[in-house]
């Protein structure tokens, strides 16, 4: 019994050196697990033709999008909104400023009004928006006012929305039906109809259109809510400042009817004119009430302070207060004089009667011009003096015991005394004066101290009377100006230019439509087959590993599609490509066997897994050197199945090798059979009776020497083995042979196995391993620039020169844009 792996030795360093630089190698190799632009694009390539059958969907549906999608239009106004104060201007008075607010008239402000509901609602209402009338045909033309059949009916506008559809059937008559309902009545037209769903309805004829011309027209009908409606209009019209120096606004819709859009603009503009006017005018009332009532108010006011003034001036005699003032000053300065006059008057009063009481001798005469006025004192003192001067007389006659001196005497004494009682009396009401002028002046002084006082309140009063005054004069100016805006109100807008604009569909754009149904057919295979090809999990072809394995690759093999059931397909000198491809397979399996020391080679062939070619393929390979003079022997090592002896018809199959492993007695010459070709032949063995024991029987070394005796008789032995996942029967084998070929099946090898090749490869289990890709679909992998039916050489008789196909025109493309080689 042999060893069953070919392990490395611990002294040998040089086979220890490349085992660890081979798996080096393998994991560096296994990193570049990544598709590049040009291997996706090269992949995409295989599905040209979905992607021109889903191109050519893609614009059919595209067609009829816009055979029946309705055509929509532009319409486009410009209007100039004036920026100006609303109602009067109210800037020269800063208390009406704080009573009265005016706001401006923004423009963006304006542009929120222009596309509010409430403008809309008007419109609609005004132009029966919520009523569309449709014509039957393709793409269901929008008739609006060119409609034959208006419809009239009762009930809430913002509650009631129905749908149906009605045939004109003669002038008279008309038919009613409802989507996904059997209702079909008839109803007259010009007369009111009654419906217990809808109320009564009234068809009317259009008064621009002959009745007999429209009999057998089927019209759709939708009526929608009118708040519906204006949420919908206003949310279509756009409304942008193009020039805000000037404040130019453009105002665009897109509607199936270029009627209907111009009439939504221009009454839309003719509602905002006149919501502006009707707010100025709201204004202007406003402020003539307010202005009315505040000059009653100003006017009871006016009046309340002047009589208040006229009773301040009368509670307190004053004129005015200056006139007052100087009156006063004028009485002081009075009462100082008299004071003096009457202070002098007392002083000569009392000089007099000290003068007099000093004059005891009767002999001297009183002062008369001392400044006293008053005529009685005067009267006395000259009396007396006479009476002094008559005495001095008599005693310059006589003596002065004269009688007559003595009665003047007694004269003298009495004229004195009067005089002094006349001068008591007076000083008394000299002194009575002094004290009335003082009482007098103290009450002047008073009076004038309080005229500052006076003069405040008077002031306040004055001064509230003038801003009653001012406002008072100010109401019946703005008054005046109220009426005046009245009649002169202007509209908040100018028209720049009417709605208007191409007759031109802007929608359909066939050339964007086409375009996007294009970009869609192409986008979506292209998304489907990359995410097949990034999720393709299977090899197709040498390109998905020859980054990923160490092996050396044998060659490609392809899917044979003629007659799948036939086993040996060479044969004569026909050149197929699978002709070609396996004497490829057998130059390669020559070339990577040169090193061999024995005259004959041994090989296996293996795979992962069932299924996988490996028995075609070592039929077609021991044809192909049997036919290039080489002799052949075919072993089936499947013992459980025996595939090789069932594809090859030999007619002894239970006996074979299990058997002359097991019997001792059978002959090596009795299990040779021999296998005709068409042109060749060459020996096959057949696996014999299943064993119960297939793994150990492979291991007796009968089979070894079984072997060595063919090796004699043979160039080459080609050995079919049982797949190497499900049972080792194929590394038993690896023991005598030369070469190790593993095959994949492309379509059905799991990439995901490939590091368990890798494995395989690293450890060395099998001697001189190699890879080999079986049943390739070159047809549909053509793009890949590898061998296919279209890229091989054929040779013709009679010919001259070697010719080769050109490449498809596809392949030929992506060549010259992505640099692919040649492309003849």
């Amino acid at each position: 019994m042999t060893q069953t792996e070919n392990t490395v030795p611990e002294n040998n360093a040089p086979a220890k050196r490349a085992l660890t630089r081979n798996k080096a190698n393998a994991k560096k190799v296994l990193k570049k697990d990544s598709l590049t632009f040009s291997m996706i694009g090269l992949r995409l390539l295989q599905y040209k033709y979905w992607f021109v059958a889903s191109l050519i969907v893609a614009l059919v549906c595209a067609y009829y999008y816009i055979l029946y999608t309705p055509n929509t239009y532009s319409r486009m106004a410009t209007i100039m909104i004036k920026d100006e104060t609303k109602g009067f201007n109210l800037e020269q008075s800063k208390t009406f400023k704080e009573i009265v607010t005016t706001g401006t008239n923004s423009v963006e402000n304006q542009l929120g009004i222009l596309k509010s509901k409430r403008l809309m609602r008007i419109v609609a209402e005004r132009l029966k928006l919520n009523v569309s009338y449709k014509l039957d045909d393709t793409k269901k033309t929008e008739l609006y006012k060119d409609s034959p059949i208006f419809l009239e009916y009762e009930g809430n506008k913002d509650s009631v929305s129905m749908a149906f559809t009605i045939k004109i059937l003669d002038e008279k008559t008309l038919s009613l039906t409802q989507k996904d309902t059997e209702w079909n009545i008839k109803i007259p037209i010009g007369a009111i109809y009654r419906t217990n769903k809808w109320g009564r309805l009234l068809f009317t004829w259009n008064p621009k259109v002959t009745p007999q011309d429209e009999i057998g027209k089927v019209i759709h009908i939708n009526v929608g809510t009118i708040e519906g409606t204006a949420g919908a209009y206003s949310g279509a019209v756009s409304a942008e400042l193009i020039n805000k120096k000037a404040a130019l606004v453009t105002l665009s819709i897109t509607d199936n009817s270029t009627r209907r859009a111009e009439d939504v603009l221009n009454n839309l503009i003719d509602v905002f004119s006149q919501d502006g006017i009707n707010d100025k005018a709201l204004l202007n009332d406003n402020s003539r009430e307010f202005i009315k009532a505040r000059l009653a108010v100003v006017e009871r006011e006016l009046d309340s302070l002047d009589n208040a003034i006229e009773k301040f001036k009368k509670d307190h005699d004053l004129n005015t207060v200056e006139s007052a003032t100087a009156m006063l000053q004028t009485r002081r300065t009075n009462y100082d004089n008299e004071r003096k006059a009457l202070d002098t008057q007392l002083d000569l009063v009392e000089y007099l009667l000290k003068y007099i009481r000093a004059s005891r001798d009767n002999t001297r005469m009183i002062p008369a011009n001392i400044g006293i006025t008053d005529a009685s004192i005067l009267s006395h003192i000259n009396e007396y003096n006479a009476l002094i001067a008559r005495k001095i007389q008599l005693i310059s006659n006589s003596s002065e015991v004269n009688p007559l001196v003595l009665d003047l005497d007694n004269g003298l004494k009495v004229r004195r005394d009067a005089l002094i009682n006349t001068i008591l009396t007076l000083k008394s009401s000299l002194q009575m004066q002094v004290d009335t002028l003082a009482a007098r002046d103290k009450k002047n002084l008073a009076r004038l101290t309080t005229i500052p006082e006076l003069q405040r309140q008077l002031m306040y009063i004055e001064r509230q009377q003038k801003i009653k005054e001012e406002l008072y004069l100010y109401l019946l100016n703005k008054r005046d100006e109220n009426e005046l805006q009245q009649i002169t109100i202007e509209s908040i807008c100018k028209v720049v230019d009417f709605a208007d604009g191409s007759n031109a569909p802007v929608a359909p754009n066939k050339k964007q439509i086409y375009g996007i149904f294009c970009g869609i057919g192409l986008g979506l295979p292209l998304i489907l087959f990359y995410l097949l090809i990034i999720l393709d999990t299977k090899v197709h072809s040498i390109e998905d590993i020859k980054n990923k394995l160490t092996a050396s690759f044998l060659g490609e093999l392809p899917l044979d599609r003629i007659k799948e059931d036939r086993d040996i397909l060479t044969g004569g000198n026909k050149h197929t490509s699978i002709q070609e491809a396996i004497r490829s397979v057998r130059e390669s399996m020559n070339f990577m066997l040169k090193g061999s020391k024995d005259r004959c080679r041994t090989v296996q062939f293996f795979s992962m897994s069932p299924s996988s070619g490996k028995t075609f393929v070592c039929i077609n390979v021991a044809f192909s050197l049997a036919f290039s003079g080489k002799k052949v022997i075919l072993l089936d090592l499947d013992l459980r199945k025996g595939s090789l002896s069932s594809r090859l018809n030999l007619k002894d199959r239970l006996l074979g090798i299990s058997n002359y492993l097991v019997d001792e007695e059978v002959e090596l010459g009795n299990i040779i059979q021999h296998v005709q070709a068409p042109t060749c032949t060459f020996d096959a063995i057949a696996a014999g009776t299943v064993p119960p024991n297939p793994t150990e029987i492979l291991r007796d070394k009968r089979l070894d020497d079984m072997l060595s005796i063919l090796k004699m008789m043979y160039d080459y032995i080609i050995i079919d083995n049982p797949p190497y996942d499900m049972v080792v029967d194929a590394l038993v084998c690896s023991r005598f042979c030369d070469l190790s070929v593993y095959i994949i099946r492309a379509d059905k090898f799991d990439k995901r196995l490939l590091p368990d090749v890798q494995d395989l490869l690293d450890s060395q289990k099998f001697k001189n391993m190699s890879v080999l890709i079986n049943a390739v679909d070159f047809k549909k992998m053509q793009n890949r620039f590898r061998y296919s039916p279209s890229y091989r050489y054929e040779y013709v008789p009679g010919k001259k020169k070697n010719r080769r196909r050109k490449k498809p025109l596809s392949v030929r493309i992506f060549n010259f844009l992505f640099g692919g080689g040649d492309n003849r």
